[in-house]
């Protein structure tokens, strides 16, 4: 007994010298050069609009919601507080990756409470590990300059919930999250569907009201009160997003052996790219909660969210490079929930690889020169399609065979 508790010192005391050795390498980094990302795109702007709302749109043509200009007002304020230590340009960079670090400690904190809570305290020790000490996983978030794990943190705050089955909550984070980022589009129709499943439309209607509400409130600081003027902003921003009608942004999806830069409203078998990419999206939602609705329970859940996200990545057309790093988190719950962890492992492994070959020929201070090289070879690109559509099948295979197998296999929370 004096054994284990002594071992479970050490593990702990590794764990927290990991956790502590990635943030160090974190603040290393803070202030290098990099993507103009999220938050300093935004303070940008609004300086363009000399910080008046009602001009913020009419002047930017931004396609984010409007909590996201509103939280980062403030920024600007601390930017210009650093700017009395430092020039103004690191200054910014201090601010923008302070807050995404921020964000990274919150997400990893979350991932250990809920692996604790539903699998083990090992398991959510590796669980963090597997998140915080992924070099890509970093290089393509927070050091770029991207809120990917703000939304990751609404992503795994929508799980919980609905492991929990407050479907109210589930409903409500998904919507705040479209207020800052439209991103969580892409699973919203999965939510929809397991709500629909479960009979739940008294949570259903009282959410979309709310939201509604929180909506029209947040966008008259923007648009008046012209109800048409922010239904159209919505529409525009949320499902028609004509920025970027190509087959991909950097990403190595399924239409990029179409031609990368070729506009996705090329017809293919009598439909749009565009449209054929949104269908496949919207199965592999269906796909996922029919699946999850089998077992209702930890793991169903997990490859449920490995089909969607990874299927937000590969599937639709005008998909970024980035958008692969959504996936990571429930690869990483299923590798430490699985007794066959190590085909996750292996999944996890190929997945890191794959986004490895596009995060270090784009991400400052990660570039490679011999990755920008092989960026280059559109061949090597339709391999990497290809070995991505491997995974994408395997995970749907796995999620199949998961939920109609009638012995789960999820480790008991004693290991």
């Amino acid at each position: 007994m004096q054994k284990v508790k002594s071992n479970d010192k050490i593990f702990f005391w590794i764990f927290v010298f990991l956790v502590a050795l990635s943030f160090i390498f974190r603040l290393i980094l803070i202030t290098r050069p990099g993507h103009m990302g999220d938050f300093q795109t935004i303070m940008g702007w609004l300086g363009d609009a000399n910080s008046h709302f009602r001009n913020f749109y009419v002047l930017t043509n931004a396609n984010y919601g409007p909590l996201y200009p509103i939280l980062t007002q403030p920024l600007i304020h601390a930017v210009n507080f650093v700017s009395r230590f430092t020039d103004f340009q690191t200054a910014g960079w201090i601010v923008d990756r302070g807050i995404l670090y921020f964000f990274d400690a919150v997400l990893a904190y979350l991932i250990y409470k809920l692996v604790l809570i539903k699998v083990s305290k090992n398991a959510a020790y590796a669980a963090v590990l597997f998140y915080l000490l992924n070099p890509i996983i970093f290089a393509a978030s927070s050091f770029w300059g991207q809120t990917d794990s703000l939304m990751m943190i609404f992503m795994l705050l929508a799980f919980w919930f609905l492991l929990d089955k407050k479907y109210l909550a589930v409903i409500l984070t998904v919507g705040i999250s479209l207020l800052i980022k439209p991103t969580l589009i892409a699973i919203l129709p999965f939510f929809i569907i397991v709500l629909l499943l479960e009979k739940k439309f008294k949570e259903l209607g009282i959410g979309i009201l709310i939201l509604a509400i929180i909506f029209y409130l947040l966008s008259a600081i923007f648009f008046g009160f012209a109800l048409m003027a922010q239904i159209k902003f919505y529409i525009s921003t949320l499902f028609l997003n004509n920025l970027t009608p190509r087959m991909s942004v950097g990403a190595r999806n399924l239409w990029f052996m179409w031609g990368e830069f070729n506009s996705d409203t090329l017809t293919v078998a009598g439909f749009s790219a565009h449209l054929w990419g949104t269908l496949l999206l919207f199965l592999a939602n269906l796909f996922a909660a029919m699946a999850y609705f089998k077992k209702k329970n930890f793991l169903s859940l997990s490859f449920a969210y490995l089909v969607v996200l990874f299927g937000f990545y590969f599937l639709p057309t005008r998909s970024h490079e980035r958008y692969q790093i959504f996936s990571f988190l429930p690869l990483i719950f299923l590798i430490v929930s699985l007794k066959k962890w190590w085909l996750m492992g292996i999944l996890y492994l190929v997945s890191t690889i794959t986004f490895a070959y596009l995060i270090l020929a784009m991400v400052p201070l990660f570039k490679v020169k011999f990755f920008e090289d092989l960026l280059a070879n559109n061949n090597l690109g339709n391999i990497v399609v290809l070995v991505n559509l491997g995974l994408y099948l395997v995970m749907i295979l796995m999620a199949c065979y998961y939920s109609l197998e009638k012995n789960g296999k999820i480790k008991d929370k004693k290991i």
